[in-house]
């Protein structure tokens, strides 16, 4: 009888091909994390970049609206009441202790007090930019309020002034510079008593140069800490998105 050796198949993967699918899965599989972790870095940039600018082209849009109907139907000269003014909120104002910048016009007829309207624009404590409409004699905590925007990190004002009313924007000099847009601390109210010619008041004022910073909702966007440009100049304290709106804003009523 014939010895018949028997042959067996070698059946599956070797231990050396089971390895080798390992090492290749695992690249695959890093590279698809690769993939989605890149695109949800970039979701979330766009998801915060249209956050802020969303914010600030209606901030813009708003307060061009207001700044535009500034000084409507009231007097130039109204010594009390000039088209726009900033300060720090007293107690009883719209904003006590806050930076408020109010813009004022009448509806109506101009000799009743209960005809006079004004804007106040503030930013709270939670960084949200507010406006309220105070109309007549009203007390502000009685007027209509409106939220603006969120983010509202920082913001801004500075005036263009026609001193001698020749319909041409003058410089101004302030700490030893002639500049076109000045602070409002170099701004006064006009008097009784009229005021030298070198001297800004806020009668004058035909231009607003706003400068507005934005922060996203969206939080842990940028893997570094974003330094802010001017006018802001500083480091933010967090890795949300930031960005500065500018616009200049025309007062329309008083320009001849």
């Amino acid at each position: 009888m014939m010895n018949r050796k028997v042959v067996r198949k070698q059946e599956g993967f070797s231990l050396i091909e089971l390895m080798i699918a390992m090492l290749l899965g695992t690249f695959l599989i890093g590279g698809l994390l690769s993939v989605f972790i890149s695109s949800a870095g970039n979701y979330k940039v766009q998801q915060a970049l249209t956050e802020v600018q969303h914010k600030g082209r209606y901030i813009m849009r708003m307060l061009r609206q207001d700044v535009q109907g500034a000084g409507f139907d009231l007097d130039a000269d109204d010594i009390v009441r000039p088209a726009v003014q900033e300060f720090i909120g007293a107690a009883g104002s719209c904003a006590p202790g806050r930076r408020t910048f109010e813009i004022y016009w009448n509806e109506g007829d101009p000799l009743l007090t209960a005809s006079r309207r004004r804007f106040c624009y503030y930013v709270t404590d939670q960084n949200v930019l507010m406006r309220r409409l105070v109309t007549g004699v009203s007390a502000p905590s009685a007027a209509t309020e409106l939220e603006i925007a969120t983010g509202v990190e920082d913001w801004q004002l500075s005036y263009a002034v026609d001193n001698d009313q020749l319909g041409v924007i003058d410089q101004v000099s302030v700490a030893g510079n002639n500049i076109t847009y000045i602070p409002s601390g170099s701004l006064v109210l006009e008097t009784a008593v009229p005021q030298p010619l070198a001297t800004a008041t806020w009668q004058e004022v035909r231009a607003v140069r706003l400068d507005v910073l934005v922060r996203s909702n969206t939080q842990n966007v940028t893997s570094q800490l974003q330094q802010i440009g001017a006018p802001f100049a500083r480091q933010a304290t967090d890795n949300n998105l930031y960005q500065i709106f500018s616009a200049t804003l025309a007062l329309r009523n008083r320009i001849e």
